[in-house]
């Protein structure tokens, strides 16, 4: 900034002022703690190994400056932070660079700070082939695929390892290598029919090599062809137990032990005695396992027969017997099915003892459950069977009833369980029918029915008796009636309790008979009160004239509703439909009143508008009208009508066209007679164009020969409002 100053003789002087606005630069702070790493060089997935931590009070951006390194700077995600990476796909190689040292900055647009990270590489290590050299002796009248042995691979860097067999000597194509299910194993495999001969080949050689990807790992394995020896079993014949309750599927019987000269690969193999549904197996290891549960077991012992072979001599049998202890003896029920059906009478007293299971458990000291179902299923609502004795009793709170039951024959299946096992039998139960006298079930009823909808009521037991009905309402003659046949009760008239002086509860005696017997009951029948009628507003149509200035709030006509209903469904409440009007322009009061809400401007002189006004009772019936609002031309003092319909000449539209009407069947009668009178009832014309206004200020001629004024013409001057022609 360049200051001048001048004093009054017009010396001046010259200076100038320098600002300089300094800016902090961004500070990595993160860089000062923790500057290198230390990785694999096997390491190629996207990996974060460091987040730049910057200081500033500017937003700050930061860029890798080091170009060709497989790293990258870029935010992280989800934070404006800005991390160190590893770019996905990377490759690194120690032999080649051990080590990167990455040149970065960071920047708040004005200034620049730079930082050094650095990235060091940890060699691969190669992996290492355990458990080789070794040396696998095979007989030579193997026939079978053999695994000769699985070798393990352990790499530093837990890196997924291939192994193949890169030579065998002799050279031959029947042993290979596979990879194993476990990780980083791998089976050495004897193809199946390798015809070898100990007499031809005695050792073959292979050598194996195993690769990380970057390093390998090498060893070699034999396998050495022996001339054959049959097996020996060391521990055959034999005997021993199992128990029926704690065994399980898979459990160790047995161990065979076999003894092989040359170690050959052995399967067994047996036959059980007796042989149906024989609970035991042997694998090719020599164990005896139970392949199926054995509890409720009842052979008592199993003899089994195996077998050894090594491909080429079979040694066996050798028996083992298994004895089952613990054997469980199912409970068996003795006096189930019955010869014939058993049969119970309905109405039976409540918890009759019927019928007792009774069962033979050759375990003594077990204890038993029993319990049924039904078929049909509702037959355990009629009997009950004793969980603990299996005492079987009707029931103790159901009543059995022959006309109300679903099946007059019930089928029962009776289990008993010791714990272990259960049994099961039928027992049929068929309900025997007995003779009832008619009956009602209460000594009095009550029926409600709404205002002309009829009832019923009605009591049959014996499906095959016939009853008659008969009622008797005492002074309420005619009211109702009873089907004699039936029991129904219907209404003989209509009822309408919302007429003065109609009751809504009335008494009467019924009687059932079935021919020799009866039974007789009270019944209180009770009208009920309905909403069966509609509000009714006193017109269907009210027209009100309205200045376009009418006050708000200010009641201008109303509507008057009644309902014929008594009591609550007589109440009601107005409302109005006015939402083809687009706003609130009229409201309604709880009397029916109407108002204006909202100015009718908005509409203008001459308008005419309609809404609907409703009247809804308690029980959602409405009534409805409609209301015209008519808004004259020119300012004119409220005029309303009340209930009325609106008159021809009260609605808008009749009194224009029927103006317009009336103007033009009086011009198509005045002109006819004014031409005629024009032109003295002759066909000849009289008169010019042009002569009009002469002739409407002066006298004819024909008026002047008479000494005589035309009509309508007082003292020689013209009047506007009469116009005329004359000769």
């Amino acid at each position: 900034m360049n200051f001048s100053v001048t004093d009054p003789c017009s010396r001046s002087s010259i200076s100038t002022l320098t600002v300089r606005v300094e800016n902090d630069p961004p500070v990595i702070t993160s860089l000062a703690t923790s500057n290198s790493i230390t990785i694999s060089e096997d390491l190629t997935a996207e990996t974060l190994f460091h987040t730049l931590m910057v200081t500033d009070s500017t937003p700050t951006t930061c860029q890798l400056d080091s170009i060709g390194v497989p790293f990258e700077i870029k935010t992280k995600s989800g934070s404006t932070d800005y991390g160190i990476f590893l770019s996905a796909g990377a490759s690194m190689d120690y032999d080649t660079q051990n080590a990167y040292v990455l040149d970065l900055s960071c920047t708040d647009t004005f200034d620049v700070t730079t930082g050094v990270y650095t990235v060091y590489l940890v060699r691969n290590e190669p992996p290492t082939i355990n458990g080789l050299p070794r040396a696998t002796d095979m007989q030579e009248d193997v026939v079978v695929e053999t695994t000769l042995y699985t070798l393990s691979v352990t790499d530093p860097e837990s890196t997924v390892v291939t192994c193949d067999v890169t030579a065998i000597t002799p050279n031959t194509n029947i042993m290979f290598i596979k990879p194993s299910s476990n990780f980083n194993e791998f089976d050495i495999v004897l193809q199946s029919n390798p015809s070898l001969q100990y007499d031809v080949v005695r050792t073959y050689r292979l050598d194996i090599q195993c690769s990380d990807g970057r390093r390998t790992d090498s060893s070699v394995f034999f396998m050495n062809v022996l001339r054959n020896k049959p097996p020996v079993f060391l521990n055959l014949q034999n005997v021993t137990t199992v128990s029926s309750v704690v065994s399980y599927i898979g459990q160790i019987v047995f161990d065979v032990e076999i003894s092989d000269p040359e170690k050959d690969q052995v399967q067994f193999s047996m036959f059980c005695v007796p042989s149906t549904n024989c609970p035991f197996e042997v694998y090719h290891s020599g164990e005896i396992v139970l392949t199926r549960s054995i509890e409720g077991e009842f052979v008592p012992a199993y003899d089994l027969y195996v077998y050894v072979t090594d491909g080429k001599s079979t040694t066996g049998p050798r028996s083992l017997t298994v004895h089952v202890l613990d054997i469980n003896y199912v409970p068996v029920i003795k006096n189930l099915p019955l010869p014939s059906a058993l049969v119970v009478s309905e109405n039976s007293l409540l918890g009759l003892s019927i019928f007792q299971i009774s069962i033979q458990d050759n375990d003594g000291h077990d204890t038993h459950t029993y319990s049924m179902t039904s078929s049909p299923s509702d037959g355990v609502l009629y009997f009950d069977i004793n969980s603990a004795t299996g005492l079987i009793s009707t029931s103790a709170t159901t009543n059995i009833n022959y006309e109300a039951v679903s099946s007059t024959s019930f089928t029962f299946t009776i289990t008993v369980s010791d714990t272990k096992d259960s049994a099961s039998q039928d027992l049929t139960v068929i309900i025997a029918n007995q003779n009832e006298a008619p009956m009602f079930t209460k000594t009095s009823y009550a029926l409600s029915v709404d205002e002309g909808d009829p009832g019923y009521l009605y009591q049959d037991e014996d499906t095959g008796d016939t009853h008659t009905f008969s009622m008797n309402c005492a002074s309420n003659v005619g009211y109702f009636s009873i089907a004699p046949t039936t029991g129904f009760i219907s209404l003989a008239t209509d009822i309408d309790v919302d007429a003065v002086g109609s009751a809504t509860s009335y008494t009467c005696t019924v009687k059932v008979s079935d021919g020799s017997l009866t039974d007789s009951a009270s019944l209180a029948i009770n009208v009920n009160n309905v909403n069966d009628n509609t509000p009714r507003i006193s017109n269907n149509l009210f027209t009100y004239y309205l200045d376009i200035n009418y006050p708000l709030n200010t009641p201008f006509g109303s509507t008057v509703a009644t309902d014929a209903d008594d009591g609550t469904f007589g109440n009601f409440i107005y409302s109005i439909d006015q939402t083809s009007l687009g706003t609130e322009t009229f409201g309604i009061q709880a009397n029916g009143d109407l108002y204006l809400k909202n100015s009718l401007t908005s509409y203008g002189y001459g308008s005419s508008i309609s809404f609907i006004v409703q009247a809804t009772d308690t029980g959602s019936l409405q009534g409805t009208a409609t209301v015209f609002i008519v808004i004259p031309q020119t300012t004119t003092t409220t005029t309303t009508t009340t209930d009325r319909p609106i008159t021809f000449w009260e609605y808008p539209a009749n009194p224009a066209w029927v103006i317009i009407a009336g103007l033009i069947g009086l011009i198509i009668m005045v002109l006819p007679c004014y031409m005629c009178y024009k032109n003295e009832c002759t066909c000849e014309w009289r008169g010019r164009p042009g002569d009009y206004r002469e002739r409407l200020q002066e006298p004819s001629e024909k008026n002047q020969k008479k000494d005589k004024q035309p009509k309508d013409y007082s003292n020689g001057s013209w009047k506007a409002w009469k116009w005329y022609e004359q000769q």
